[in-house]
């Protein structure tokens, strides 16, 4: 029985080191069950009996409760970032109180213990608030490195604010100073650098009977100000609509970025091409983006899922999603039916991207379950077809959920996702990874462009693919995916070329790029692989052991620590029967991250565990050899 019990070693998940999986233990218990009541001949039938059960394993679990995501009511939209820059991506879920019934809920932030679990740091960080904030969106408004925080209020229980990163896990109001009507009934919002400045800019999504907002970015150094170019830009729309999603994005391709938003009832959709100039034209019409199909337009999200070069549009709606391909002659033409996408039930946030890593991206919308029964519904791409498969991966929750956002939690390389629920039943959904193939992560820092590199692309050359991905600062409903850029790659061993599109005419260019890697650039440097993003000076508090990475690994892992003081160090390593099998660190070190190389090439496959010892504390972690 010594393989299979390897093979279930190499199924953990990485998030909870050594904890398997609900359904792998599962399949143990049956396992060995059948072990000590049958004989080996019929064992043997049943385990092959059991391999295709295993083939079906689902794509996540879901976390919710162990990660400690805050079960409160009136939940909207939620995103992700990385708000502290330690390498752990955390999570914003917005809030709009039943004010009716005394409602005390609340917008929360949580943060990211080192892939561990989640503490939410609202109040600490100075962001709670009491209003009706549908959204938040982070952007770099001040180009230092941190990402700020502006939180969209609709209902005029509160005000729209800006929050201003002071790099050191808290934030500052900026109040009345900056030029933004916080007063404005806000409904979403999206940063992007509109005319090609290098500063991030703001677009607004205003509740009946205001018009939208455009301001932009006139802020020097520390003094952050916005400027509204509304009237001027062309962009206000009509008091009438009611808009629910906007998104940033070029998608003529002609180098600045454009407006697209849709609204609900039975209005048309608006997109505003940018000119170039300041300004913008609606060329709704013209590229039949006007097309409201079925009526109360929801989310968006942009991809190229067909790999012509031309990013598609997804849009959720009510009872039929609309999947608008662009035609020859640059108009574009819903074909969700074709593909079998179209099913929806009052659909709103979407998230389209490549969850198995099989080098084809994937539909998951969440819905409010209670308007007409239809649960979230994931649809599985099968050679440019969907399959709806939402019950088959036990992703088909009978929820009311309004937000949907990536991110990569456990940096595994595995996409995971959040879902925020006004009923409260928020999801956090971890990938188990039994879906697999290989992988590449990008995340990118400009200098000439804004400092969180919104509406800089990714291209890749591989396995006779090109893929794209755009950083976006807003998009599914309400929400915002992280700005790290993720790729699936199937079974391709190698990138042939991986191309930065900065701007139009700033570019840069890799070959022959090894894959299972997080990649960070800075504009105008080399690719840097690391499980951190670029380094800054940060003072440590506590002894802190990071999780080996890769994990699980042959032969070679990295392990990292970090020492709030100079102390005398011993690190250990033991097998499951408490025998130190090496002692890769026994010294004196001075304050601050260590790292080093631990080699098993002559360690058999299975569980191990590291401890890190000093004077005062000891960290233990546990980590997989797979041969």
């Amino acid at each position: 029985m010594f393989f299979f019990n390897q093979s279930l070693q190499s199924r953990r998940d990485f998030f909870y080191g050594s904890r398997i999986s609900e359904r792998v233990l599962e399949y143990r218990s049956i396992f060995f069950f059948f072990a000590y009541t049958y004989s080996m001949k019929r064992l043997y039938i049943f385990f092959i009996l059991l391999v295709p059960l295993f083939s079906q394993q689902r794509p996540f679990f879901d976390r919710s409760t162990a990660l400690n995501v805050p079960k409160q009511t009136g939940n909207y939209g939620v995103s992700v970032v990385d708000f502290n820059n330690d390498g752990w991506e955390d999570i914003f879920i917005a809030n709009v109180p039943y004010t009716a019934n005394g409602d005390t809920s609340y917008c929360v932030l949580l943060k990211n213990n080192l892939g561990e679990n989640f503490t939410n740091v609202a109040t600490s960080s100075g962001i709670r608030l009491y209003g009706s904030y549908k959204c938040g969106v982070w952007g770099d408004v001040n180009n230092d490195g941190y990402a700020d925080l502006f939180m969209a209020e609709a209902f005029q229980n509160g005000r729209s604010h800006l929050f201003i990163n002071n790099k050191d896990g808290t934030f500052k109001d900026m109040g009345n100073s900056t030029g933004i009507d916080y007063s404005a009934m806000a409904s979403t919002a999206v940063f992007g650098d509109f005319d090609n400045d290098g500063k991030l800019d703001l677009f607004i999504t205003t509740e009946y009977p205001e018009f939208d907002l455009l301001y932009h970015n006139t802020s020097s150094k520390d003094s952050i100000s916005f400027q509204d170019v509304s009237s001027t830009a062309g962009i206000g729309g009509f008091s009438s609509l009611v808009p629910m999603q906007v998104t940033c994005s070029d998608i003529d391709h002609d180098g600045d970025l454009d407006l697209y938003v849709v609204h609900d009832g039975y209005f048309p959709s608006t997109l505003f091409r940018n000119n170039g100039d300041g300004t913008f034209t609606d060329v709704s019409f013209q590229t039949g983006l006007n097309d409201y199909g079925a009526g109360n337009c929801m989310g968006l999200y942009w991809k190229d899922f067909d790999f012509d070069g031309w990013d598609e549009v997804y849009v959720s709606r009510i009872g039929k999603a609309g999947l608008y391909k662009r035609q020859l002659n640059g108009k574009y033409k819903n074909i969700a039916d074709s593909v079998g996408a179209e099913l929806n039930g009052m659909s709103w946030g979407i998230v389209w991207e490549d969850y198995d890593n099989d080098g084809d991206d994937d539909i998951f919308t969440v819905n409010s379950f209670g308007f007409n029964s239809v649960r979230s519904l994931y649809y599985e791409n099968v050679s440019g077809m969907f399959i709806e498969k939402g019950t088959d991966y036990g992703l088909n929750f009978p929820n009311d959920f309004y937000g949907l956002a990536y991110g990569d939690f456990n940096n595994d390389g595995y996409l995971d996702l959040v879902a925020s629920a006004t009923d409260g039943n928020n999801k956090l959904l971890i990938n188990t990874k039994n879906l697999s193939g290989n992988w590449l992560k990008v995340s990118l820092a400009g200098t000439t462009i804004n400092r969180m590199a919104v509406g800089a692309s990714v291209r890749i050359v591989a396995g006779g693919k090109i893929q794209r991905r755009t950083i976006t600062a807003g998009n599914s409903y309400a929400s915002q995916m992280s700005p790290t850029l993720h790729f699936g790659l199937g079974t391709i061993q190698s990138i042939d070329t991986l191309e930065i599109i900065w701007k139009k005419d700033i570019r840069q260019t890799f070959t022959n790029v090894t894959v299972n890697e997080h990649y960070h650039v800075l504009q105008g440097n080399t690719l840097v692989t690391s499980l951190h993003p670029i380094e800054r000076e940060v003072v440590p508090t506590q002894v802190t052991l990071l999780q080996n990475f890769p994990n699980p690994f042959n032969p070679s892992t990295t392990i990292e620590y970090v020492l709030p003081q100079v102390s005398f160090v011993s690190l250990n390593i033991y097998d499951m029967l408490g025998r130190i099998l090496g002692t890769p660190v026994h010294s004196v070190q001075q304050q601050g991250k260590h790292s080093i190389q631990f080699d098993a090439s002559t360690f058999p496959s299975g569980t191990y565990v590291y401890r890190l010892q000093t004077h005062k504390q000891t960290e233990i972690r546990k980590m997989i050899v797979v041969k």
